[in-house]
């Protein structure tokens, strides 16, 4: 997981040498020697997704409803206002 917080820095870093121009050369390079070594962990860090992945109990269709009862809730009820205000929106272009 420390890794995480290494990558986020490594993005601020990153950002904050867009767009590349020849004056950041420099500052490029020192950005790759520092955070160079994020890459070369990359495949230790799928590896052990896969992993985790081929020891995982399978996620059932009940579980994820379950577990995300309160969010389908809330996309059920973002929707059902959407539907209301296009209702709404048809019937103003039908009256004029």
């Amino acid at each position: 997981m420390a890794d995480v917080k290494r990558v986020q820095k490594a993005q601020v870093a990153a950002d904050a040498l867009f767009p590349a121009a020849p004056n950041l050369v420099d500052q490029l390079l020192a950005w790759q020697t520092k955070y160079g070594y994020l890459v070369e962990r990359l495949t230790d860090h799928q590896e052990y997704l896969r992993e985790l992945q081929a020891r995982a109990l399978p996620y059932a269709e009940r579980d994820r409803v379950r577990d995300f009862a309160i969010e389908i809730r809330g996309r059920k009820k973002i929707h059902a206002t959407l539907a209301a205000i296009e209702a709404d929106l048809e019937k103003a272009d039908d009256s004029k």
